[in-house]
């Protein structure tokens, strides 16, 4: 009994002066797995942890010493069972295993907390490179968007560069074509102030003079003006009636001369006769229409100074009158030759179908006999004629009692010479010198 006080004794003193020594402040992961609302009640009631702590804030415990005091305990426990005397084995088995229960169970707990802490610190890590994995995915989007404003901006400024430009260009193209116009407006405006500056001088010399001196003289000037023009356009009536009458008369003519001209050798010459006798008619009648127009034109238009156009028109009606004399005399000068009857033109038709169908047949029958010229031989291109390849094959056989019409035979039966394109020409036999 004794014995048995005195170790009780020394665990107590061990356990007390742990307690003493160490009271350690509850870890992060304890305070997280405490936290509630509830659990501040309870945690004064509660036995003081027997676990050593680092005196860093933050660290936790430490795992090797929990495991250490366990061991440390578990042995003091079995020198103390081993001590006492007294007890029954019984009590000292279960004691023993009660205590190997508790130091496995303190192991466990160490485990169980060492994997806690190892995934928190995987979820902590991963948990960083996610966020690391967010920040540069977002940090690359803003990048590119930031690029892509860039390049909007960059492309904005050339659009507007380039509208520029084309502005200022279009401004100058404006100023220089508004140039000419512009001073087409100041003259026309010049010439109207110079204008109303006359009137108005006119105004002052009639309202001075008299009103009525000026509009006389004036009428008396456009009178003297018709009467000469009226003059001049009755003259020009007649001689016009003259021309159309001899126009009628020189028409009539060719045209008869033109259906009784012969179809002779020369038909072609008097095709082109003929169509220059018609073209000059048709220059006739647009200058006679011309004339018309203009006479027209003087008897709307009497007030205006038509003496220039009925010089000109005078002009016209000379150069007529020439050409009439010339297509006269041309028609004087025309021979009518001997016209060949219609027999002899059909028999000549017939030779020349017989000629032709001749040469054709002849053509036909034998093509390179054909009359040719050297002209004709050396312009045509030359036929190129494709030699075919010829190849000579000596071929043996390895059986001494086969001969060359077995070979051929087998040659023939073998190879497929329609398919390739080849040709089998000739084929000889080779006899063999033995010594």
């Amino acid at each position: 009994m004794p014995q048995m006080s005195d170790n009780e004794h020394k665990a107590e003193l061990e356990i007390t002066h742990a307690e003493a020594v160490s009271e350690p402040p509850m870890s992060d992961l304890e305070d997280l797995e405490t936290s509630s609302v509830g659990s501040t009640e309870s945690s004064c009631n509660r036995r003081v942890s027997l676990l050593y702590t680092s005196p860093r804030r933050g660290t936790g415990v430490v795992m090797d010493l929990v495991t250490g005091v366990a061991n440390d305990m578990l042995q003091k426990g079995k020198e103390a069972l081993e001590s006492a005397s007294n007890m029954k084995r019984d009590i000292k088995a279960t004691v023993y295993d009660s205590l190997q229960g508790l130091y496995e169970t303190v192991l466990s707990l160490s485990d169980s907390r060492n994997r806690h802490k190892c995934n928190l610190e995987r979820e902590r890590a991963q948990h960083a490179k996610e966020l690391m994995r967010v920040e540069r995915a977002h940090s690359k989007e803003l990048q590119n968007f930031k690029q892509l404003l860039l390049s909007g901006l960059q492309a904005a400024h050339n659009d507007i560069a380039a509208t520029l430009k084309e502005t200022q260009a279009v401004r100058s193209w404006l100023g220089y074509e508004m140039d000419e116009p512009f001073k087409r407006i100041k003259e026309i405006r010049e010439a109207q102030v110079e204008l109303e500056a006359k009137l108005q001088s006119l105004k002052k010399l009639g309202s001075s003079k008299g009103s009525c001196e000026v509009p006389q003289i004036l009428e008396r000037k456009i009178e003297e003006s018709l009467k000469s023009v009226g003059g001049r356009i009755g003259s020009l009536s007649s001689r016009l009636e003259i021309l159309s009458s001899e126009l009628g008369e020189t028409r009539a003519l060719i045209t008869e001369k033109l259906d009784n001209i012969p179809h002779t050798q020369d038909e072609d010459k008097q095709k082109e006769e003929d169509i220059g006798w018609k073209q000059e008619l048709k220059t006739i009648e647009s200058k006679i229409d011309q004339i018309t127009t203009i006479k027209h034109q003087c008897k709307q238009e009497p007030q205006k100074d038509l003496t220039p156009e009925l010089i000109t028109i005078s002009e016209k009606l000379e150069i007529v009158s020439s050409e009439l004399r010339t297509m006269r005399e041309a028609n004087k000068t025309i021979a009518s030759p001997h016209m060949p009857s219609i027999e002899t033109e059909i028999a000549v038709q017939e030779v020349r179908q017989t000629l032709d169908s001749i040469k054709e047949g002849v053509t036909k029958l034998n093509p390179y006999t054909s009359s040719r010229t050297f002209a004709q031989v050396a312009a045509k291109p030359r036929s190129e004629h494709k030699q075919q390849p010829n190849h000579t094959l000596i071929i043996s056989s390895r059986d001494p009692k086969a001969t060359s019409d077995n070979v051929l035979t087998k040659i023939r039966s073998t190879l497929d010479l329609k398919s390739p394109g080849l040709g089998w020409k000739r084929s000889g036999k080779r006899e063999t010198k033995r010594s």
